[in-house]
């Protein structure tokens, strides 16, 4: 029950901010405070089935700021909604690694604290 409702408040969440600005995936050094979505390019119609591939989310303190302590709390979500990775909680400085599908996928991340910079991009894993 608990876990339906966290997905169907998240999902709310998401048609909510889909009339605000998305940021492209990669971003490098993007200000976050509130809920910022960053949206990887859907433009393959038929992935790479054997393509494997890192999300990285990482976060830095903006300029030359201390560190604030700030939190986030981290979705990684399938562009068609199969999949929802998280959440996750990435605190400044850190930084958080999922492993995900050829597909395309978008990142969800909220802050309340204080603002801090988060990069968003991803990575193909090679053996």
């Amino acid at each position: 029950m608990k876990k339906s409702f966290v997905l169907s408040a998240l999902f709310l969440l998401l048609i909510i901010t889909t009339g605000f600005a998305q940021n492209p995936i990669p971003s490098y050094y993007q200000p976050v405070l509130g809920t910022e979505t960053f949206l990887e390019n859907g433009s393959r119609i038929v992935p790479l089935a054997d393509e494997r591939r890192e999300m990285n989310v990482e976060s830095s303190n903006p300029g030359d700021s201390p560190f604030s302590g700030a939190t986030a709390t981290v979705y990684i979500i399938r562009r068609d909604g199969v999949k929802t990775l998280g959440p996750f909680f990435l605190n400044e400085g850190g930084i958080i690694t999922a492993k995900i599908d050829a597909k395309p996928w978008y990142v969800v991340v909220n802050s309340t604290t204080t603002t801090f910079n988060v990069s968003v991009y991803t990575k193909k894993i090679t053996d």
